[in-house]
């Protein structure tokens, strides 16, 4: 697929791009207006992107994924506005999108082989059973982004002229990239935006969705251009987003670093339940061992907000495994630091460790809450990285983190004690600037890239655009045909049960046979599309149109291996559409014998199947012979890229 390109005496629309990073924890917005023809480079761009801090006295450049109903079920408050000592307060159903079913409520049956997924479980129970009767994680979606999308209008109000607020979603209008975490599933996905358009957030203008990686991607890459980390041509990054909920990632190689930075996937993007809400969990346990259940129960609320404070904003980001040995609470014998954690409310206890209020933690208690979750993150890095290498046949440059959780010391020097490269090079491992904010900031940049480069229509249309800064995409899935083959004993063992002599033929077949366009983990290429070549189709001599109407049937398979048979449980039908053969020019088909009927006579079609990507992250299909377009199928989406 070739991206549409703008002619430059052709002037696009004046437009506002929006940004929301919805987050597991904390979500933020950003906003940039669009005019061309620009005379900046998109790096500069970047100036213009304004965050919202929807509490200003707090200076926080994000706001709290919290909501706090009333009895009603209907009114309620969010964000900061959901006071501490709140009990009904709900969290975390940003998950319930992708961890129940149809975002009803109901829990996906769930495997809790350790305590990680333990907790996790126990954690999103507790959201579903806090719910207002007949509301759902959809419905919960909904009415938070409503609020942030309210906020938003408000912010705007103050920076921009009425008369120029009076043109959004008509003269000027609105484009909204919404990011979504990697490992988001395709009903997770449209869950998502089905709660946004509830939130009236598509009535200014479209919907786009944008993984979290690739946001991340877009800012990190343009912040580095002109640095001392500037981008190299060849050059191969991990972008690992680490989040409240989940830890997303996904490879990059720069392809282009002028006059446009362009990158293309190097491997596909994973994901997992990583977040850092998980060690809060850890860390609770942790404090209930030492201090005792009772003495636990006893605190306050807002004690207890105290102490969980102070492990988000210090623990969580300062705490590393550098010792100061200049420190008087360094003791050489056994190494350890001393780390004063507040438990308002509870009596001093000097075997527990609890001194005038503060419950002293050792270096090896932090390090007990952190290391089980750092080691599935690590793990996933260090599979990204072998995979990335695999697929561009050279070494990683480096990983970068991006995140609340990406600007943890310890993570940062856990992954660059750990990771090792397949070709034993030292992996740079670093910390993007204003880690915080690079999803939401890079959703606009995003943004600006895909208006540079598309045309009116292509921004105007329906569906994800596959444009920005990314060239081109692994696929998340195979996709294909089912045909008919010559049966082979040593090549078909397995189907011999299906095996059947045919007379058009005239040798024994085997059925649903996947014939690939393309398989999980390759490249979409953009300059032409993915075929399967020298089918056959076989007809009877003087087949009436109604015979030569064809119903051709597209597959995909999530499985790691392309599956080589139809029956395989990962097979399931995608796509159909029709094709007229009675519009082959009759000099196409082939005149056939066969030897056990020399006298009749059979009509066969060489043929090739086709697909390709489209501007707006959809697949379509046809058939053609000897280059002449049969059919064509409906757009349909697919898993193209990781939104």
């Amino acid at each position: 697929m070739t991206s549409a390109t703008q002619d430059p005496g052709v002037k696009k629309k004046e437009a506002l791009i929006v940004g929301i990073d919805f987050g597991t924890t904390y979500s933020g917005v950003a906003w940039s207006p669009f005019q061309t023809p620009s005379k900046q480079k998109f790096q500069d761009l970047c100036s213009q992107v304004e965050r919202l801090s929807v509490i200003q006295v707090m200076q926080m450049d994000k706001v709290k994924t919290e909501l706090a109903y009333k009895d009603d079920g209907i009114k309620y408050k969010w964000g900061f506005d959901v006071k501490k000592d709140v009990t009904n307060s709900l969290r975390w159903f940003k998950l319930l999108l992708h961890n129940t079913d149809d975002g009803n409520g109901s829990l996906y049956s769930q495997d809790h082989e350790d305590s990680i997924s333990r907790e996790k479980f126990r954690r999103l129970k507790q959201t579903i059973d806090a719910m207002p009767d007949g509301k759902t994680p959809c419905d919960l979606t909904g009415d938070y982004l409503k609020a942030l999308h309210n906020h938003l209008m408000v912010a705007l109000g103050k920076q921009f002229l009425p008369s120029f607020i009076k043109t959004l979603g008509k003269e000027v209008p609105v484009y909204y990239y919404l990011t979504v975490p990697a490992m988001w599933s395709a009903k997770a996905k449209e869950l998502t935006r089905r709660a946004a358009k509830a939130a009236g957030i598509g009535e200014l203008g479209p919907i786009r969705l944008v993984s979290e990686p690739e946001a991340a991607a877009a800012h990190c890459f343009t912040q580095y251009q002109g640095t001392q980390h500037s981008l190299k041509v060849n050059d191969v990054y991990v972008i690992a987003d680490c989040g409240g909920g989940t830890v997303d990632m996904i490879s990059y190689e720069i392809t282009s670093v002028a006059p446009t930075l362009k990158v293309k996937e190097a491997a596909v993007g994973v994901g997992g339940l990583y977040g850092s809400v998980y060690l809060n969990d850890s860390f609770e346990k942790l404090v209930k061992e030492r201090i005792g259940e009772v003495q636990f129960n006893n605190m306050t609320q807002q004690g207890k907000e105290e102490m969980t404070s102070y492990f988000d904003t210090c623990l969580k980001k300062t705490f590393s495994d550098f010792r100061n040995e200049d420190d008087d609470d360094y003791d050489d014998e056994d190494g350890l630091d001393e780390f004063p954690c507040p438990v308002p409310g509870v009596p001093d206890n000097h075997d527990a460790g609890v001194i005038t209020e503060s419950l002293m933690l050792t270096r090896e208690d932090v390090q007990s809450i952190f290391d089980p979750i750092f080691e599935k993150i690590t793990a996933m890095v260090q599979e990204q990285v072998a995979e990335a290498e695999s697929n561009v046949q050279r070494p990683v440059t480096g990983i970068i983190l991006v995140g609340g959780f990406g600007s943890s010391e310890y993570l940062h020097q856990h992954l660059e004690n750990n990771i090792k490269g397949g070709y034993q090079q030292q992996l740079a491992v670093l910390q993007a600037p204003e880690a915080w904010q690079a999803i939401v900031q890079g959703a606009v940049q995003h943004g600006l890239s895909v208006h540079e480069s598309l045309s009116q229509s292509a921004l105007d249309g329906e569906g994800d655009i596959r444009s920005g800064i990314v060239q081109s995409r692994r696929v998340r899935e195979s996709y294909g045909i089912s045909a008919m083959e010559p049966y082979f004993a040593e090549l078909h063992a397995k189907c011999k049960h299906k095996m059947f002599f045919s007379m058009l033929h005239g040798t024994m077949m085997c059925p649903g046979r996947m014939q690939w366009f393309i398989t999980k983990g390759q490249e979409l290429r953009d300059d032409k599309p993915h075929e399967v070549k020298n089918l056959r189709r076989m007809f009877s001599m003087g087949a009436s149109k109604k015979e030569l109407l064809i119903t051709k049937e597209v597959f995909k398979s999530a499985a790691d291996r392309a599956p080589e048979d139809e029956e395989h449980p990962s097979i399931e039908l995608f796509h159909s559409f029709s094709v007229d053969y009675s519009k082959v020019p009759k000099e196409k088909f082939q005149i056939v014998r066969r030897g056990f009927h020399p006298s009749r006579s059979y009509q066969s079609l060489s043929f090739t199947a086709a697909m390709r990507a489209t501007e707006s992250a959809e697949l379509e299909f046809w058939v053609e012979v000897d280059g002449l377009v049969m059919s064509k199928s409906d757009k349909v989406k697919a898993s193209l890229e990781e939104a």
